[in-house]
This record gives C-alpha cells, structure tokens and sequence, in this order.
C-alpha cells in the first residue's frame, strides 16, 4: 500500500505537466520579481488625463482574469458534478481559455504581476514596491517563501490603505487560489475514482457490472458497479494516466496477481476507449499505448492459463479482458505504424494485432460450448472489423450449435453480431462473388430479382427456380 501511495504523489505531484507549469511560474516570478528593484519606489500621482487613461487602461487585464477564474471555477465544479453523475449535462470549455486551465499556477502569477502595474498606476505607491508586495501575494499559502521574500527586499508592510490589502487578499483567496485547489481537487477525484476500479476481494463469475440473480442464466445489474463503468464514460481519456499510475505498480504486473482484483480497470479501459476512441490516442498518446501492451500481456497469461487448466468459471473475465483489448487495438488501427519497437506513443502495432487475432481465433476454437467466451470472440471480431476479422466470424459461427449450453437470449446476441456483419459491404461482396462462383460450377442460370429480395437461379434440366438461401439469409455461405 505504502508503494501504491507514493505512486499516486509521484504522479500527482511530479508529473510533467505540474512541473512545466511550476517552472514557468517560477521563472516569470523571479523575473518580474527581481527586475522590479531597478523601478522607481515612489508612487505616481495622477494629475493628468493621459495618466488616468493609463490606469484605466492597466486595470483592465487583471478584471478580465478575475472573470476568468470565476468562469473556470464554475466549469471545474460542473465538470466534476458530470463524472460523478450529478448532473448529465456535460460543460464545455471555450479552446481560448483552455491556455489557463492548462497553467493555472502560471496564470496566478500573471494575475498578481497585472494587479501590481494596475495598483501603481492608480497611485498606491512605487512601481516597485507594489509589485513586489503583489507578487509576494501569491506566495501566502507558503509562509516561509514569504518570510524570506520580504527580508530579501526589506519590505514588511504594503504601500498601500488597508482596505485595498483585504480587497486583495479576498480577491486571492476567492478565486485565484481556488483556481489552483480545483485543479488538484480534479486530480484527486480522477485518482479516487481510478483507486475504486480495483478490489482484494476475488469475484464472482459474472460479467463485471452483473451478479446472478433467481435464475441461473439471469444476470442482475450490481449498482455499485455499474456507476463506475457509466462513470468511465464520462470520465473518458482523462482516466487513462491515472490508470497507467495504479496499473504500473509491481502488485498489477501481469501473471503475478489474482486478475479477478482488477477486472474493474479493465472493464473502465474497455468503455473509455468506445465511447472515447480518438481522444484516447490524440491527447494521452504514450498512457494508451502503455496501455495497450498491459492488456495484452495480460491477455497471454489468462490465455495460457486457459489452454493449460481450461476453467469456464473464468470465462466472463477473459472475455472482459478479449473485449478490452479488442476495444484498445480497433481505436488505434487507423494510427501510422509503428516506427520500431521500442517506439511508444500514438503508433499502430501490426504485431499486437497479429498477437490478438492468434488468441482470438483460439477462443473461437475453444468456445462452441462456452457462451461467453463467443459472445466477447463476436464482439471482438466484428469491433476490429477487416475483412479478415469479418471472415473469421463468419467461419466460427456458420455452423453455430444453439442446442451447445446456449440460452436464447445468447443466441440472439450472436447471430445479431453475425447479421450485422454479413451486412458490411466488404464482406458481403467477397461472399456474392464465392455464391456466383459456386453457381457458375453448377451451371445454373441466374435470374432478374428486385433489389432486396433473394437471389433466384433456374436448373437447365428441368427449368425449375432455386434460392439458395436458408431462413432468410440470401447467400448459401454454409
């Protein structure tokens, strides 16, 4: 646990993008801070139009960023009421502004600088000291920066009334600040909800999300489960770091602990990458990728296991797992390839795929008997979608046995997959051309039909008409 901890610190406090946006505060703090020592300590008075205009004019920016803030504060809570399912209607945030939510702490910075210039343009004192004291602001929330800051300087008491010091330290605290605290608060809900996908406690043999009910074959939603995967939906993308950070620890490596424990990451993985499929490879590119060779690492083990000591309990978590990964290698298919193997990012593995489509079509081989290991093979095939994908599934279950421990609702399911599939024009083309092929053997004659109605052919022996079709299926595939 102790180890689990600091991985969740280290990510939350030394990931890159923290650290880009510390640096560059940093930087610019130290840069106005310092320079503002070669700039006049007296204040301006304002006896002229031109230097009202200017006051005016410099107390503009820090007001517009006030707003600012106040609007990001109101997305972040909105934002955070939509993953947790307290409201449905997702905020959306303009692209403008997206530059401050990237660098909130850069962005405090730049408020207190403006602030600053606005102060001394109204006459609150010096160019310098104003500055200074404003910038010194920020530093609040770490007493003994300050405390050094104002000994540096020799600076104790700001230059200007009082009352535009609480004006200030309201102003701070009230939006500035609580900029920042809601960035991190989003940080630690994304790391709460990641933590609770994942359980010591083994599960049963139901699909992740349901449990048995009265009947055998009845499955009863599991409420608490079913929040995590509606909340992974609306989570999406941004999950996937946090994910990487829990599932990259060594108690997660695959092959060295009970999968049962983390079949609810994977379920998570699996519905972010369908209902989030492009966002996933374009703004967490390394994450999912990672990702990626997790679950399918993952995915030998359990599929070794199986071959070794088959066990059709576990059959819903691997077919979870198949259905995962098959959602992960479908998104990234349209990728550019992947220059070299230790290559990482948004790449296209060629032989990932190859790996998956071997197990793939071992499932199929053991399944006959074993529904829900055929219902997740269907699903993976028809999600990944080449021909020859298409074609695979059209061979595994042409000759389905619905008598083989097959309920009709599983039935259903699988022959819908199948029929959806048989609809694809790549695959429904290849299969005319075998039809037409095989009817040219025969030598019969094909005859004029109507679109969408089955195909009729004329034996030249005794000129009576033939649909090779079968229940309503036009092509005689079998």
């Amino acid at each position: 646990m102790l180890g689990r901890w600091w991985r969740r610190a280290r990510y939350q406090w030394l990931n890159r993008n923290l650290l880009t946006d510390i640096a560059i505060a940093v930087v610019l703090f130290a840069a106005v801070f310092f320079s503002t020592l070669a700039l006049p300590n007296s204040p301006t008075p304002l006896d002229s139009d031109g230097r009202v205009a200017l006051a005016y004019f410099l107390s503009l920016p820090p007001l517009v960023m006030i707003v600012c803030f106040l609007y990001f504060r109101k997305y972040l809570k909105a934002e955070a009421a939509y993953e947790d399912l307290r409201s449905g209607e997702r905020p959306v945030l303009t692209p403008f502004f997206k530059g401050f939510l990237r660098f909130p702490c850069s962005a405090v910075v730049l408020f207190a600088l403006l602030t600053g210039l606005a102060l001394a343009a109204w006459g609150f004192g010096g160019w310098g000291p104003t500055i200074r004291i404003s910038l010194i602001q920020v530093t609040t929330p770490l007493p003994p920066v300050t405390a050094v800051l104002r000994s540096v300087i020799e600076e104790e008491n700001a230059p200007w009334p009082g009352w535009v010091s609480i004006v200030l330290s309201l102003v701070y605290s009230s939006v500035a600040f609580a900029l920042v605290a809601a960035w991190f608060e989003r940080a630690n809900q994304r790391h709460n909800y990641v933590a609770s996908l994942f359980t010591w406690e083994n599960r049963p043999p139901s699909p992740y999300g349901f449990r048995f009910g009265d009947l055998p074959d009845k499955l009863d939603p599991e409420p608490h489960e079913q929040v995590l995967l509606m909340q992974s939906e609306r989570i999406g993308a941004a999950c996937l770091p946090y994910l990487q950070v829990e599932l990259s620890g060594p108690e997660w490596a695959p092959g060295e602990f009970a999968a049962d424990h983390c079949r609810g990451a994977v379920a998570a993985v699996g519905r972010v990458f369908v209902a989030n499929a492009g966002s996933c490879w374009q703004s967490h590119p390394r994450e999912s990728d990672w990702i990626a060779d997790w679950l399918m690492i993952h995915l030998d083990n359990l599929v070794e296991q199986d071959r070794t000591l088959p066990d059709p309990s576990f059959d819903h978590r691997l077919g979870e797992l198949i259905e995962a990964v098959a959602a992960v290698l479908a998104s990234g298919q349209a990728l550019p390839r992947r220059p070299k193997p230790t290559s990482r990012g948004a790449y296209h593995d060629p032989d990932r795929g190859r790996r998956f489509r071997d197990h793939l079509r071992y499932v199929f081989s053991r399944s006959p008997k074993r529904p829900a290991l055929l219902i997740a093979a269907c699903d993976a095939a028809e999600r990944l979608g080449t021909p020859e994908d298409l074609e695979l599934l059209d061979e595994q279950t042409r000759y389905l046995d619905v008598q083989a421990g097959f309920t009709i609702p599983q039935t259903d399911r699988i022959l819908e997959t199948r029929d959806r599939v048989l609809a694809r024009e790549p695959l429904q083309s290849t299969l005319l051309r075998k039809l037409l092929q095989w009817i040219e053997q025969l030598k019969l004659e094909r005859l004029p039909v109507s679109d969408g109605k089955p195909l009729l052919f004329r034996r030249p022996t005794d000129g009576r008409s033939h649909d090779p079709g079968h229940g309503g299926v036009v092509f005689p595939w079998r």
